[in-house]
């Protein structure tokens, strides 16, 4: 009688949690600030004009683009594989014991999102990362129909990418968006550089950043700061933990496993909240943005010179090929492409001068930097991409030169205009090019390499 009378109360507990409007529901908008694992979808530009001027032709497209979405790497398919599906079973017991604020609907939507990956996907190109791409290549043909009519002459393009599938298969579906797919399947991709792409992975063999940034346990000094404060624990872990039903308080480990859970199931279904986000209150969200934030600003972004000096070898590649074209070099393409990884586009950002503070991003000042610029949210998500146009314009005898960002004709730092003559462009990177010798800039003083394990210890993304 007494089992009788216990299980029935634990119906009603459950009955009225589940019209219980302070229970936490499975959200009705997806959130769009999930750091660099940001869908794509979110920042597209569906306007296709390409904001050329009168009397101007586009002659010359030269783009570096992140691959798309993708799978996590071994530890994080590990966490969803097998932590998830043991956080569930804590969260049920916790709804039945009346224990926390999630609604009965929520957690089933939990459960229908534990995902069944093998190994095999780690890191590899996710479905949603190829509709990215062709939706990202039919928007540029779009935009410069002209240019990108048609692929009768091979030697008219240029594609190349970093030897990673995530890369390889990106650069396959832009051209897809491009082309069509009969197309894409006989371009002259160029053969991918191992171990490291020196142009497009440059990073990989600057001993110099590797040695005093990447394996530098110093660089995550305001990451780890951040994440031991006060702060973090009063307004993320302390009312994650009550709301979640935990009678303590949680690891900085598992918020991480319910913010990659999050994180990784918004990108891969953009269009639909995803449940494990709903556990997050708004604030939270931009609580751990932030905290990526610090890691990349520190370790890729203006943190420290050497993360963006060596760029110059990017920048140099795009002035040569815009100066082939300008001397009337018959060679020249009409388009380059470029296929790489988050490391890549947020260091050449910075050379560029783009989404730059007046203060650095520091364990401390969260509240000052909501408003900040250097947010990988809006500048470095999944498919993330910067192209420089050349224009040539009869009507002044000159060549002008625009740059999109994630598709969006941005003003170039340094110039006046969108579009910025082709000599003020030059200048504006002139002492940094005269400089730019990467052995001088990567080399170590003492002339020690790090090993290749350490090299391969540098990946882009933890997860």
């Amino acid at each position: 009688m007494i089992v009788s009378i216990m299980r029935l109360m634990v119906g009603v507990s459950i009955l009225l949690m589940s019209v219980n409007p302070q229970c936490v529901p499975v959200l009705e908008t997806a959130p769009k600030i999930q750091a660099t694992k940001t869908p794509y979808e979110y920042l597209a530009n569906n306007n296709i004009s390409n904001g050329a001027l009168p009397g101007c032709e586009t002659k010359q497209i030269w783009m570096v683009t992140r691959h798309g979405t993708r799978y996590p790497s071994v530890d994080g398919l590990n966490i969803l594989n097998e932590r998830l599906p043991v956080i569930v079973d804590a969260l049920q017991t916790h709804l039945n014991q009346g224990l926390g604020d999630l609604c009965p609907e929520t957690l089933t939507a939990l459960k229908s999102t534990l995902p069944a990956l093998t190994l095999d996907n780690k890191k590899k190109l996710h479905p949603e990362g190829e509709l990215e791409m062709i939706a990202l290549g039919e928007r540029f043909q779009m935009r410069f129909p002209d240019l990108l009519n048609n692929y009768q002459d091979p030697l008219a393009y240029k594609f190349r990418s970093t030897v990673l599938q995530r890369a390889q298969q990106s650069q396959f579906h832009f051209a897809i968006g491009l082309f069509e797919r009969p197309i894409a399947q006989k371009i002259q991709y160029e053969t991918p550089i191992t171990p490291h792409d020196p142009l497009l992975r440059f990073y990989k063999i600057c001993d110099r950043w590797l040695n005093e940034v990447k394996l530098n346990p110093e660089s995550l000094r305001e990451f780890n700061l951040f994440q031991d404060s006060e702060f973090f624990s009063q307004n993320v872990i302390q009312p994650l933990s009550t709301r979640l039903g935990y009678q303590r308080s949680l690891t900085k480990k598992e918020v991480e496993e319910f913010y990659l859970a999050c994180q990784f199931g918004q990108a891969w279904q953009p269009r639909r909240p995803s449940p494990w986000c709903s556990i997050f209150e708004p604030n939270e969200l931009e609580i751990l943005e932030y905290r990526e934030d610090l890691e990349y600003y520190w370790i890729d972004g203006y943190g420290k010179d050497i993360n963006h000096k060596p760029a110059c070898v990017l920048f140099k590649d795009l002035l040569e090929n815009f100066s082939n074209l300008t001397k009337g070099v018959d060679s020249e393409e009409r388009a380059i492409f470029y296929f790489s990884h988050a490391g890549l586009l947020m260091k050449f950002l910075c050379f560029l001068g783009l989404n730059q503070d007046a203060e650095p991003l520091l364990h401390n000042n969260f509240e000052a930097m909501k408003q900040r610029q250097y947010r990988t949210s809006q500048n470095v998500p999944f498919g993330a991409n910067v192209a420089f146009v050349i224009q040539e314009c009869s009507n002044e005898n000159n060549y002008k030169v625009g740059m999109f960002l994630n598709e969006k004709l941005t003003q170039i730092p340094g110039c006046n205009q969108e579009w910025c003559d082709y000599s003020t462009f030059v200048d504006l990177h002139r002492e940094e090019m005269s400089r730019c010798d990467f052995s001088a800039i990567c080399d170590l003083e003492t002339g020690e390499k790090a090993s290749s394990h350490l090299r391969d210890r540098a990946s882009d993304d933890r997860f």
